[in-house]
């Protein structure tokens, strides 16, 4: 089974960032960025869910421009480019926006993690969902048949 994030909700969040950047991707009026945030110990930066996010608005993008990582304190964004930035502190499970910000106005969308058990509710659904299922398969297949199923194991 692979995924960046086993989170239910996180997975549905891919999917809605999937509609906005189908909207806004085709236009120059906004920039996009993830930002996100996680608990002082998590050791990578940025997460596998805020590449995840940043690749996924690249895909939509018809120029696929550069995802550029890092502060940027010293130097500009380059134009059209998906800025990632990250931070750690404190003990937050993980929070991740993403935003499309214009000059007249910015539509950001964030999804904040609770806790870890939404995490671990996932990967539950993913083992029980994968059982007799050979091959390699995403977790957008086992989000699928929870949603044709109304959300219910």
């Amino acid at each position: 089974m692979l995924a960046a994030n086993f989170s239910v909700g996180m997975n549905l969040f891919y999917r809605i960032v999937e509609q906005a950047a189908r909207c806004l991707s085709p236009t120059a009026m906004y920039d996009r960025y993830v930002l996100e945030s996680h608990h002082r110990e998590k050791i990578d930066a940025p997460s596998g869910t805020a590449r995840a996010l940043a690749e996924l608005m690249r895909t939509l993008d018809p120029a696929s421009p550069e995802i550029e990582v890092g502060c940027t304190a010293n130097a500009p964004v380059g134009q059209g480019a998906i800025h990632v930035a990250s931070l750690r502190a404190g003990h937050e499970p993980g929070t991740h926006t993403v935003g499309f910000d214009g000059l007249h106005d910015c539509i950001r969308l964030t999804h904040a993690a609770r806790n870890r058990g939404g995490f671990a509710l996932g990967a539950v659904l993913a083992a029980e969902w994968i059982e007799g299922r050979p091959g390699l398969h995403t977790f957008d297949a086992v989000l699928e048949d929870l949603l044709r199923k109304g959300g219910t194991r």
